[in-house]
């Protein structure tokens, strides 16, 4: 993977915390977070968008977040 998207992973990974913070419901972040992921697959993106978002964005929003703010 290039630089760039790692810099992206964190962005979004950013972005993620920083909603998930705003919603403040566990249950509710899950179940978005579940449904866009199953969307996302379903659209057949690019290796490294699919990446990007799996790893940064869903990583953050669904789980990892959550065990810290918590």
């Amino acid at each position: 993977m290039k630089i760039n998207n790692f810099v992206y992973i964190i962005l979004t990974a950013y972005l993620a915390t920083f909603l998930r913070l705003i919603i403040n419901n566990n249950l509710l972040t899950s179940l978005i977070g579940s449904f866009l992921v199953g969307f996302l697959i379903s659209k057949k993106l690019s290796y490294s968008i699919e990446k990007i978002l799996l790893s940064g964005f869903f990583s953050c929003f669904t789980s990892f977040s959550g065990f810290i703010y918590f």
